[in-house]
């Protein structure tokens, strides 16, 4: 038996030794409490079923089979050792030594194990402090999307230097926004926490940039300004039975280049029922007129979101491929069309003034009456606002009576959004790659220049526009009137001490709403507003503007930035927060559940979280939406900062008809300080005012 027994354990034991001198295997897991662990705690002996003890293929009793099978994996696998290794005596040093020499220790296999496990352990935990500390830092140079991170956060995408997608506010676009992202954010992270019922608005707008210049979001964060205004306002509501509103800001990327992604992410979202109450049910924004904006309203109109418009005004901003307007887009501006046939006819039969109000020795301004017009547009590619605008201005000009201005020479052809590009009479556009706007304006002014130039472009572009006519040709001493479109009003808020000193080159405009309490049709209501956009500016942004006064180069980037100061358009803002009003108002007409519990509970249940019924289903979802949509197209008797708000015909793309346009001219000094003046006024103004300046359209 012993020799058999021997003879068994031979063809075992090199099995054994090749066991004994494998390394180990270390695992790591990363789970939750609801994922099993991958390894049990303890050895698994059911591995070896059958062992070398085992006789003749018989089996012992259980517990001593599972004895056997216990020692055997721990001889395999090593449950633990004890390693010892003695030290020889050192006469010489216990030569005079009274006391018992100290115990020499040594490290064990185990021990060096250990050691080293620590200090690796140690230097993990410096990577990762290391990680954590010189992380961001290191990863905003590769990654601009880490924001202060390592990682790129949830619900954005990097393209480029560009971040894209949609944040409740715990992820700023650009580093101009961040204050006004941050207290929507407060604003956001309140309601949660307070744990009411809520719903979610998308914010939908270009909120970043990757050039060296921060000016085109000056409108946007105008419009965040609005938007966090109207959010706390709306929230403050004693209605238990209101729901609150939750912000969800929605960057398309610069130029709106991914409008569209920006767009299908919210709609995906909006269909996600497992969100609940964070499901966007409307929109706001969309304020650009350019071509990838209207992609993004097909997208949202396709999920039946409603979207209230806040700046733009091109009159098929929401055309469907189908030709037919949205029916779930509704615009708070005034269309190109509207804003356009107006201006036409106040520049051809003149608005005189008599300059109430100025400062003694100050020149009142008036505006024509013209005959002859030219219409700068900026044509760059995608762009809807300016060659529309152009156009349909020299349209109502031309019927007036009035002659587009012409030199003889070569016509450049006008692209409009339908794809058209044909050459149009009194309609100059300018774009990168073909004829600047400098090379425009030396043409208006080289001989006989018109008696008014319209400018159907850009805010950023107005400046060296504003530069050069004082400078070129003809111009200089024609005596040209300057009409400008709406999209000027941060520029010329931002400029107006310095048009001011440019005497004899006032400037017309027709703002989408007054950039201040200034106006004379802003009535006592609408007046609150702007002091406390004021004041939420000053809780921003104070100590950021510059103490020291500099004076730059007239006509330079410098001067431009100088004077933008880093500081909102209050002119958007006003707009935007009458935007959500709409919503708001909506709101209120909609019959909500309250927030209900489970009933009563035992004593010893756990706390839960309160349920409601408010959008928990995918049915709840869809008649609160529709309801909204109903209530937003019966929109009535609203005076709003911008003035009186309704919506039109559907039919015709929403767009209300009698919405007021106002006339400003900005340079003269008023003697309550102000340097813009309303001149004249058009339109609803409140519910019982309506047109009550001459020579309305």
């Amino acid at each position: 038996m012993r020799r058999r027994r021997l003879s068994r354990l031979r063809t075992w034991t090199p099995r054994a030794r090749w066991l004994r001198g494998t390394d180990p295997l270390l695992v790591v897991q990363v789970r939750d409490r609801g994922t099993r662990p991958l390894v049990d705690d303890r050895v698994d002996v059911s591995r070896y079923p059958t062992l070398p003890e085992a006789e003749n293929g018989s089996r012992p009793e259980e517990a001593v089979s599972r004895w056997l099978r216990e020692r055997h994996a721990a001889g395999v696998l090593g449950r633990s050792r004890l390693l010892t290794l003695r030290i020889p005596a050192d006469s010489s040093a216990w030569a005079g030594n009274p006391d018992p020499p100290e115990r020499a220790r040594v490290l064990t296999a185990g021990a060096i194990t250990g050691v080293a496990a620590t200090a690796t352990a140690a230097a993990t935990a410096v990577a990762v402090l290391a990680l954590w500390v010189v992380g961001p830092v290191v990863a905003e140079r590769f990654n601009p999307c880490a924001s202060g991170g390592v990682w790129t956060p949830r619900g954005i995408e990097r393209h480029g230097k560009d971040c894209v997608g949609v944040t409740f506010g715990d992820f700023v676009f650009h580093e101009r926004l961040r204050e006004v992202t941050e207290r929507i954010h407060e604003q956001n992270e309140r309601i949660d926490e307070d744990d009411e019922n809520h719903v979610t608005i998308a914010y939908v707008a270009e909120l970043s940039t990757t050039g060296g210049s921060d000016l085109s979001l000056a409108g946007v964060q105008g419009e965040l300004l609005g938007l966090a205004h109207q959010q706390a306002e709306h929230n403050a509501s004693g209605d238990a039975s209101l729901p609150r509103i939750k912000i969800l800001i929605a960057n398309t990327g610069e130029g709106w280049r991914y409008a569209r992604e920006t767009a299908e992410t919210i709609v995906e979202r909006a269909q996600d029922e497992g969100l609940g109450m964070d499901r966007p049910v409307a929109a706001v924004g969309f304020g650009h007129s350019v071509q990838p904006n209207t992609e993004a309203v097909r997208v949202l109109s396709g999920a039946r979101i409603p979207m209230v418009g806040t700046t733009a005004t091109f009159d098929d901003v929401a055309m469907e491929t189908s030709g037919k307007y949205s029916q779930y887009f509704f615009p708070v501006a005034p269309s190109n069309t509207r804003l356009a046939d107006q201006a036409a006819l106040w520049a051809y039969r003149g608005v005189p003034w008599t300059g109430e109000g100025l400062v003694e020795g100050q020149e009142p301004e008036s505006l024509g009456p013209a005959r002859t017009a030219v219409a700068i547009a900026d044509n760059q590619e995608g762009e809807s606002y300016g060659p529309h605008l152009a156009v349909r201005f020299m349209n109502a000009f031309r019927a007036l009576g009035g002659q587009p201005w012409t030199d003889g020479g070569q016509a450049h052809p006008v692209t409009l959004a339908d794809g058209g590009a044909d050459p149009f009479p009194g309609v100059l556009p300018y774009q990168d790659g073909g004829p600047t706007q400098a090379d425009q304006l030396s043409r208006v002014c080289a001989e006989d220049p018109p008696d008014v130039i319209y400018f159907a472009g850009r805010s950023t572009d107005f400046m060296d526009f504003h530069n050069q006519i004082q400078e070129e040709g003809m111009c200089v001493e024609a005596g040209v009137d300057i009409l400008g479109g709406d999209d000027i009003a941060k520029f010329v808020t931002d400029h107006a001490e310095t048009l001011g000193h440019a005497s004899g080159y006032p400037v017309f405009y027709t703002p989408l709403a007054a950039s201040g309490a200034w106006s004379q049709y802003t009535r006592g209501s609408e007046r609150a507003f702007y002091a406390e956009a004021d004041a939420l500016i000053g809780e921003l942004y104070n100590g950021q503007e510059e103490d020291e006064e500099t004076e730059e180069e007239r006509g330079t980037d410098a001067e431009a930035v100088a004077a933008d100061g880093g500081m909102p358009s209050i002119t958007h803002a006003a707009v935007a927060h009458d935007a959500l009003k709409v919503v708001s108002r909506a709101l209120r007409g909609i019959s909500h559940p309250l927030p209900q519990s489970d009933g009563p509970r035992e004593a010893s249940a756990a706390p839960t979280e309160r349920p409601s019924p408010f959008l928990g289903t995918d049915a709840g979802y869809e008649q609160e939406q529709q309801a909204l949509v109903e209530n937003i197209q019966g929109t009535h008797n609203l005076s709003a900062v911008s003035g009186y708000l309704g919506f039109g015909e559907p039919s015709e793309g929403n767009w209300y008809r009698d919405r007021m346009v106002q006339l400003v001219v900005v340079g003269p000094l008023g003697s309550d300080g102000e340097r813009q003046h309303v001149i004249a006024a058009c339109g609803q103004v409140s519910t019982g005012t309506v047109d009550p300046g001459p020579a309305c359209a």
